[in-house]
């Protein structure tokens, strides 16, 4: 219970100083705000969580340079496997819109093709890359540090428990930036899907043992949603309850049937994704200060 009491302490310290620096920025006009999903207020709020994440690890002999060690030196392997885990997503994601397709709720805008553009294609490509240092960063602090600091053995219940709340940690911190009218449904549907998306990227980590592949995932669909959003190219037409009434994907049970699959589909092979991607345990060994669980043996039991 003390990693829980620890890290909702530091959370709630977080939001004290983040809610603070929020009313300095609305009382002095900067037209910046912390809840901004991208540009300088989303930067912002990273350049404030951040180094409270590393100051914490640090303490305990869990900081980013003991843990991105095993992956600077494995780079290639991570790579590999923040490809194979990429490509993985946006297939199942085309499939998924192709299915959408045959049944008459997605459609091809050839207005949107007309229009398409070198410009656009550089804002695009762009944009996919924010995407990529976004999903480092989120998978960074909510996986490697969080969920993380929550599994300190591979036990089933540590685990269990460690990927539910690190889970509800990462959906309840995403509301921030929700500015939508806020019904019972649109919150309560919203939360379950982020829970899901972080569930399974904490699954993808504890199954592969790499971060890099839990990045791949979150890249891969990301990336493919703000593909669609910037490029226009597919109209989605959310007309039945399991399409979610909405254009935000994460609110439509389907998607969250999808999430479940890639999950299921990932913890089923993780004997060969560990061949391939291993590189450490997704467990912080931080009782014993600078010293990191590698024992590779106790962990591929999971």
């Amino acid at each position: 219970m003390s990693r829980y009491r620890s890290i909702f302490g530091l959370l709630a310290l977080i939001f004290v100083v983040c809610a603070a620096v929020e009313l300095v920025l609305r009382w002095s006009g900067a037209g910046v705000s912390l809840t901004d999903t991208r540009g300088v207020g989303q930067v912002g709020l990273f350049v404030i969580i951040i180094p409270f994440l590393i100051g914490f690890a640090a303490r305990r002999g869990g900081g980013p340079l003991v843990f991105m060690k095993p992956y600077n030196a494995n780079f290639g392997r991570a790579l590999a496997g923040f490809a194979a885990m990429w490509v993985q997503a946006v297939l199942l994601m085309i499939i998924a819109y192709a299915l959408l397709s045959w049944m008459g709720y997605v459609s091809w805008s050839q207005e949107a093709w007309a229009n398409f553009s070198l410009t656009l294609l550089r804002k695009t490509i762009t944009a996919l890359l924010v995407v990529v240092v976004l999903a480092y960063t989120e998978e960074m602090i909510f996986r490697a540090f969080v969920m993380r600091h929550l599994r300190y053995n591979g036990t089933f219940w540590v685990g269990f428990w460690a990927v539910v709340i690190g889970s509800a940690i990462f959906s309840v911190t995403h509301l921030i930036s929700y500015k939508d009218a806020w019904t019972l449904w649109d919150v309560g549907g919203l939360l379950f899907g982020l829970w899901l998306l972080g569930s399974l990227f904490a699954i993808t980590y504890i199954a592969t043992g790499s971060i890099a592949c839990s990045m791949g995932v979150h890249a891969g669909l990301l990336g493919f949603k703000v593909f669609l959003r910037r490029t226009d190219l597919l109209v989605y037409q959310p007309d039945v309850w399991w399409l979610g009434g909405t254009e935000d994907i994460r609110m439509a049970p389907i998607s969250w049937l999808l999430m479940i699959l890639i999950a299921a589909i990932t913890w089923a092979t993780r004997h060969q994704l560990r061949k391939h991607f291993y590189i450490e345990p997704a467990i912080a060994d931080w009782d014993k200060p600078g010293r990191a669980t590698t024992d590779r043996t106790s962990t591929t039991r999971n």
